[in-house]
Order: structure tokens, then sequence, then C-alpha cells
């Protein structure tokens, strides 16, 4: 198919889909995506109760979502899925393959709870490929046992973009990120200012300590040096090494064992 074999949606167009099972859906277009739902040009969509099953495409094995469209979940299961690389007769340098389950490109994605998106796969964003500033999470969401060629990788945050935390998480929430930059998730400033409650429910696929500064959620380590740190904090510890990295754990600067430099 072109891309979004069972939804198609351009130009300003609406939809609700509610109770209903898109399985082996398949997407052929390198470019365009979406195994079962693709949107693009300002569309409005809303899915809720729906399963989403061993669908395929190149980007967003089961969604695809670009170009200031805006999609909001609710109740949705997607496993299985794959985002599988098919090479493009119009760009030869690239055959994608991201985001196993949703691709996200300048757009939004409003997931308001009771979402599991586990076991799908893709070259990159196992579960969520995340090329947006407008995935806005709340309520219960699980994203959790994805897989970029084959080691886990769930949702893929590239530089300068991010996870915006719109209301309360559940405490079951599990969220695994993986990010070119140290900060990935902040509040959106009027349901959600303080995010130090919700840095339990996110953890760094290649297993880096998560914290919180300057607002926000952030991935790595923090290096102080000698009585003061590269982010202006102060020692707080003695008779450590010249160099060494340091992670915030419940209000106070623990050093990362093995990690000094």
């Amino acid at each position: 198919g072109y891309g979004g074999v069972a939804v198609c949606m351009s130009g300003f167009t609406s939809f609700e889909i509610d109770s209903t099972d898109f399985t082996e859906n398949s997407a052929k277009m390198c470019e365009r995506g979406g195994g079962a739902i693709y949107m693009t040009g300002s569309s409005i969509g809303s899915v809720k109760d729906v399963t989403f099953t061993k669908n395929s495409a190149s980007k967003g094995g089961a969604i695809a979502v670009h170009s200031g469209s805006v999609l909001t979940v609710y109740s949705i299961t997607a496993k299985e899925n794959k985002a599988i690389a098919i090479e493009c007769s119009c760009d030869k340098d690239r055959s994608y393959g991201w985001g196993g389950a949703i691709y996200l490109s300048w757009t939004t994605l409003n997931i308001e709870g009771d979402v599991n998106i586990s076991n799908n796969s893709a070259v990159s964003g196992g579960g969520i490929y995340c090329d947006s500033t407008g995935l806005n999470v709340s309520g219960k969401v699980v994203i959790d046992g994805n897989t970029a060629n084959g080691v886990s990788n769930n949702v893929y945050i590239p530089s300068n973009k991010g996870v915006v935390i719109t209301g309360e998480l559940d405490s079951a929430s599990k969220i695994g990120v993986t990010t070119d930059d140290g900060e990935f998730a902040w509040g959106d400033g009027e349901n959600v200012t303080d995010v130090s409650a919700y840095a339990d429910n996110f953890y760094h696929d290649g297993g880096k300590p998560v914290y919180v500064e300057g607002g926000k959620l952030n991935i790595g380590f923090i290096l102080l040096q000698n009585a003061h740190s590269t982010n202006g904090y102060e020692m707080l510890t003695t008779g450590t090494p010249e160099y060494q990295w340091y992670v915030l754990a419940n209000g106070e600067w623990v050093a990362v064992e093995g990690a000094n430099k």
C-alpha cells in the first residue's frame, strides 16, 4: 500500500476509531509509512480501545503521523509490529526502518493512558521514533520490551526533541528511552510543573541513570572536577579522584562506580 493501508488521512481531514483490531497490514512505500494508519497535512484523529498486531512499514509499523497532524490515543495495545528497511527509489542513501509501532515527524501524539506498546521492533525506535516535541503522555503508559536491531530501544528521541508530561502518570507507567541529548522530558507548564515525581517512570535503554535538572528529566552522569562541577554544583564528598562522575539520587550526589575519568 501507499501508506496507511487501512486508514490514510491527508489535508485537514478527521476521523475517530473505536473498538477495532488492525492485524497484518503492510505499507510498502518507503517514504510514507504507517502499516495501519497514515496521517499528514494537519489531519486530526482519535483512536480508542484498539489493538495493533503484526503490522509493518518502513516508518511506523502500525502508525505514522506527519506534518502538523494530531492523533490522540487511549486504551490501545501495539505488539509485534515492525518497521522494516525498504530501499527507496527517491533516496538511495536511506532505507528507514524507523518506529516499530509508531513514527512521529513534526506532529503531535497525545497518549492519554491505558496504553501498552511492547514487543515491537525496528532499525531505530523499536516502540516509537519521536522526531517531534509533541509526544504528550499522561495516565498509565507502558512502552517497554521493544527492540532495535535486537537491542533494547523503546522510544528513540533525536536531538532537540522530547516527551511532554501533560498530566499525572500512573505509578505503573514504564517508559524506556534512547536519546541523543541529556534532557528528554519535561512538564507542560500548566498541569505538570514538577517532573521529579515521574523520574522513576522512565529508564534509559542503555542503563544510564535518570535524574532531574533544570526542571527536566535528564539521562547520564554529572562530571564533578575538584571542588567544582561543569554544571555549577559543589562536590559534596571528599577523597575522590580528581575527576569523578556523579548522579543525583534521592537528593544526594552519589559517585558512580567505575565511571571516574
